[in-house]
């Protein structure tokens, strides 16, 4: 999992960013978000490092896991009963003690579970200070508690809740502006060529150089920076993004759309200003505001830099628009939902599963990334899963009977 894989699904099942973020800044001040890591007075103690301990662990090997009273993992658990049950949510997972989606739900269980006074207060801080401080005193309880370190924490929330917090539109918007100014051949210039040249598999396997134009990889730097990949295609070249865009319903022909801010436009040099344009794009930019009339752009490679542009809404040289479609800005209704893609489940009116396992109605689900639960046979970190593939109780994980019959797993 990435940093913004945790995020995601601790704020799809939190639901609140303050809380999400003040407790995403107690497991990097515990773990530095690293789901091997073994306190380092243990590994002096015990003799081994992270993956020594954790393959140890894993294998049998190691049998003082429980009451070796190690820190261990995001949330460095320590106390036996609850290194207890991190074991056992492991072995029943089928995963290593060290798999960071699995402690990420074990969390997020143990959370919902042991700790509910302290999941409310998630669900409704309104601060990062707040959420913070209540995981610090009542979850993580280290030694330390002082102001010094409540504030400390919190600094490191408030880095998340910046980072994540805003909707993807702002997230994205607030990067674009960041930006604005860097010049071509400098070091900010060639930043953002190498973070687009080190996305796997590489859009048609070409390394893009510092003296190329860099117009559409500024696109795909803000898409790869802000991970939204899913919705703005990463590419070099204008007119493969628009292809790409296209082949995931996201492209508007039509030169007259009035863009909102986090659309994608597209020009043609060549625009005659007859009728719509369909020519061959030659410039690419992300849409900052519109008053209906004219919107603002900010562009990289203009002029051999970053910077803004004011065009008129229907004018010459719009070749068309990459309509991202942003999951945030929609007041979600609570609960199932269902769009021509599939079944998703809201948790609040801003926040939805997804990336993470769920128990809904006493039924488990997995929802993808893209938020979407998953039907049929799937491979999910290695393991074969088996989910209804139709009728009311589609998406269930299925368990099978002593004859081998496959049923929906009820959860008490």
């Amino acid at each position: 999992m990435s940093e913004r894989s945790i995020w995601n699904k601790i704020v799809a099942v939190i639901g609140n960013g303050h809380g999400a973020a003040g407790l995403m800044g107690n497991l990097y001040a515990e773990s530095a978000l690293r789901s091997t890591n073994l306190q380092q007075s243990a590994e002096k103690r015990l003799g081994m490092t992270d993956d020594q301990y954790t393959a140890a662990v894993d294998s049998r090997e190691y049998q003082d896991f429980i009451r070796d009273g190690a820190g261990y993992g995001l949330a460095q658990w320590t106390y036996h009963s609850r290194k207890a049950n991190l074991l056992e949510y492991a072995w029943s997972r089928g995963t290593s003690i060290g798999d960071e989606d699995m402690q990420v739900d074990f969390l997020l269980h143990e959370l919902q579970t042991d700790y509910s006074a302290l999941f409310k207060r998630l669900q409704t801080a309104q601060t990062v200070r707040e959420a913070s401080d209540a995981v610090l005193t009542m979850y993580e309880q280290p030694k330390d508690q002082s102001d010094r370190v409540k504030v400390l924490r919190a600094s490191y929330g408030e880095m998340y809740y910046k980072r994540y917090g805003q909707s993807d539109r702002e997230r994205i918007l607030s990067l674009a502006r960041s930006c604005v100014g860097i010049r071509e051949g400098s070091a900010e210039h060639h930043a953002i060529v190498d973070a687009y040249n080190a996305v796997r598999p590489l859009p048609r396997h070409y390394t893009v150089k510092y003296t190329d134009a860099w117009c559409a990889t500024f696109i795909s730097y803000l898409s790869v920076s802000c991970g939204l990949t899913d919705i703005i295609p990463v590419e070099c070249g204008c007119e493969e993004q628009i292809k790409l865009f296209q082949s995931i319903g996201s492209w508007v022909e039509d030169d007259a759309y009035t863009p909102r801010p986090g659309d994608i436009v597209y020009y043609d040099w060549q625009d005659t200003g007859s009728g719509d344009d369909t020519g061959h794009s030659d410039h690419v930019g992300i849409v900052e505001s519109c008053d209906g009339l004219t919107a603002v752009i900010i562009e990289g490679n203009y002029s051999d830099m970053v910077k803004r542009r004011t065009i008129s809404i229907n004018g010459r040289y719009i070749r068309g628009y990459g309509v991202p479609k942003y999951k945030d800005g929609t007041a979600y209704t609570v609960g199932w939902n269902h769009d021509s893609k599939g079944w998703w489940y809201a948790t609040s009116a801003s926040t939805y599963y997804h990336g993470t396992w769920a128990v809904i109605n006493h039924h488990w689900y997995y929802f993808g990334d893209d938020g979407y639960i998953l039907t049929g046979v799937q491979t999910i970190k290695d393991k074969v899963y088996y989910f209804m593939d139709a009728g009311d109780l589609q998406g269930a994980l299925c368990i099978t009977d002593d004859k081998g019959s496959l049923f929906p797993w009820f959860v008490d």
